[in-house]
């Protein structure tokens, strides 16, 4: 039996604790800023927050952003991933103390199972897998991966032959990668996602824009530009510890240009000059939710290897 501290106590999040959970997720292991309040509530009422706050006496220790389904609650279907947020000081007893405490709100609340959907390694500038244990010994299941394929800030594997050879294309062609606005890449984004897959952005421009004001440091625009023409560009969302290849948009004659590929390669080289992982985003087929293993070996081209987003479920 592992004694956690005392004065630990789980309680739903309110509006008067926003500066401090925003304050937590900035210094935590696995800071990102969609956990902090001004983005997760921009999704208003298509959520019922139901987000919770693991305090040690006055001080705010852990958080899990979550939404309440019917009897489930979720941790975050709004989000790419979600999780506890654990601070820099939390330890293994008081991620114990969390599970024991969120098991009793969740009888209390009529909630009868866990979705968990953890953030994966590129997510945290510190090792933090307490929650991973106390899943495993409570029987939790995982319930569902997607595959995704990043790129670490050190020990860069070797880009391949084909990845190679667009590079080398794409500079004699005098490309030229600039920060761009994300209203002027977006209709590249768009247009790319209709014309392959027959799908609409997760955010409608509206949206993106919105999220942009709030964390103009964080979602940022890079394009491919030859001469005046926009060739291709990418929507980036920065967190403490990753480059996240959010969205990505080309025209048509670019796809055997090396302007995405150039792309890549200029941001990896940002990303890794701030000492962060570059996110490629997952590899998996909208549709049937099917490893596309034609696209991940084009992320492996890049040097990229494989990352997983797990989900659990636990019954307390």
């Amino acid at each position: 039996m592992i004694a956690y501290p005392k004065g630990l106590a789980v309680a739903r999040y309110s509006e008067a604790d926003r500066a401090r959970w925003d304050a937590l997720v900035d210094e935590a292991r696995n800071a990102h800023f969609f956990f902090r309040r001004d983005y997760l509530d921009y999704h208003g009422g298509r959520f019922d927050d139901h987000s919770l706050m693991l305090w040690r006496g006055r001080r705010p220790w852990a958080a899990l952003p979550a939404h309440r389904e019917g009897d489930a609650l979720v941790s975050h279907a709004g989000l790419s991933f979600g999780g506890l947020v654990v601070g820099p000081a939390t330890r293994y007893a008081d991620v114990v103390g969390f599970f024991d405490m969120l098991a009793s709100h969740m009888r209390e609340s009529g909630l009868a199972r866990l979705v968990y959907r953890r953030a994966p390694q590129p997510y945290w500038r510190g090792p933090g897998d307490e929650d991973l244990l106390e899943l495993s010994r409570r029987g939790a299941r995982r319930t569902g991966v997607r595959v995704g394929a990043a790129i670490a800030p050190a020990g860069r594997i070797a880009p391949g032959r084909t990845h190679r050879h667009e590079l080398s294309h794409a500079r004699a062609a005098g490309f030229e990668v600039r920060h761009d606005t994300v209203e002027a890449a977006w209709p590249l984004v768009t247009d790319t996602l209709r014309r392959r897959h027959g799908a609409e952005p997760v955010h409608s421009l509206e949206e993106i824009r919105m999220l942009r004001d709030r964390f103009p440091a964080n979602i940022v625009a890079r394009t491919v530009f030859s001469g005046t023409d926009r060739l291709a560009a990418v929507i980036v969302f920065i967190s403490p510890s990753a480059y996240k290849l959010q969205y990505y948009g080309y025209v048509p004659i670019a796809s055997r240009s090396g302007a995405g590929e150039f792309l890549d390669a200029v941001v990896l080289d940002e990303a890794r000059a701030a000492g962060c992982w570059l996110d490629l985003g997952t590899s998996m087929e909208p549709a049937t939710g099917e490893l596309q293993a034609r696209l991940h070996a084009t992320k492996e081209d890049c040097g990229a290897r494989m990352v997983l987003y797990e989900t659990y479920e636990w019954e307390p």
